[in-house]
C-alpha cells in the first residue's frame, strides 16, 4: 500500500514538473520570437506622430531623402555652371538667375532638415554625387566656347530641371514638399524661357 501511495505521488509531481517546464518553454519561443522580430527590423510604433515629425525632419518624406538631396544637388549644378557661365559669356541673364538658384537651393535644404547629420557641400563646382561633377564639367566646357553655346547649356539645364521636377511631384503626397516642388517647377519654366529669348532665331 506503501509502495502505490509513493507511486502516485511520485506521478503528480513530475506532472506539475512537466506543466511547469513547458509553460517556460512557450514563454520563452514567446520572448524568442519578439527578440526575433526586432532584429529583422519590425515596425515598432511606426505610425506615432513623433516617428512622422521626425521624418519630416531629415526630409524623409514620400518624395524620399535621397530624392530631396539630389534635387538640391542638381539646383547646385544649375547655380555653378551659371555662375562660371556669367564670368565666360559677359551675358547678365546667368548672374541673375544663379542669385536665384541659390535660393531654390535653401527651399530644398529646409525640406531636407539638418538632423539628419548629412554635411551638405557649398563649394561652387564640388558635388557630393559624381554624375553631377561630371556634368558640370562638360556644360561648363561646352557653354565656355561661345555666348550662345553658353545659352544652349542654360536651356538643357533647364530642361533636365522641369523633367526631374515634374517626376517628383508624381511622387510625392507631402503638401508642403508639393510647393515648393510648384515654386520650383514654375521658376525653371521662367529661366526656360528667360535663355530660349535670347538665343539667336
Amino acid at each position: 500500500m506503501k509502495r502505490l501511495l509513493i507511486g502516485l505521488a511520485t506521478l503528480v509531481a513530475l506532472a506539475f514538473v512537466t506543466s511547469d517546464v513547458t509553460a517556460q518553454q512557450r514563454h520563452g519561443n514567446m520572448n524568442a520570437g519578439q527578440r526575433g522580430q526586432k532584429r529583422m527590423g519590425a515596425p515598432t510604433n511606426a505610425g506615432s506622430p513623433n516617428q512622422a515629425a521626425k521624418q519630416m525632419r531629415t526630409g524623409s518624406t514620400n518624395t524620399g531623402s535621397l530624392d530631396l538631396l539630389r534635387l538640391r544637388e542638381e539646383e547646385k549644378l544649375a547655380r555653378d555652371v551659371y555662375m562660371a557661365l556669367a564670368k565666360t559669356s559677359n551675358l547678365p541673364v546667368f548672374l541673375n538667375i544663379a542669385r536665384s538658384e541659390s535660393q531654390h537651393m535653401q527651399a530644398v535644404e529646409r525640406l531636407i532638415g539638418r538632423t539628419n547629420g548629412n554635411a551638405l557641400i557649398d563649394i561652387p563646382g564640388t558635388f557630393s554625387y559624381p554624375d553631377y561633377q561630371q556634368l558640370y564639367q562638360s556644360l561648363v566646357a561646352s557653354g565656355s566656347r561661345s555666348s550662345v553655346d553658353a545659352l544652349r547649356v542654360g536651356v538643357k539645364i533647364e530642361e533636365m530641371d522641369i523633367a526631374d521636377l515634374n517626376q517628383l511631384l508624381t511622387q510625392s503626397t507631402n503638401p508642403q514638399v508639393q510647393q515648393v516642388l510648384g515654386h520650383l517647377m514654375r521658376a525653371s519654366q521662367n529661366h526656360l524661357r528667360a535663355f530660349a529669348s535670347q538665343l539667336p532665331r
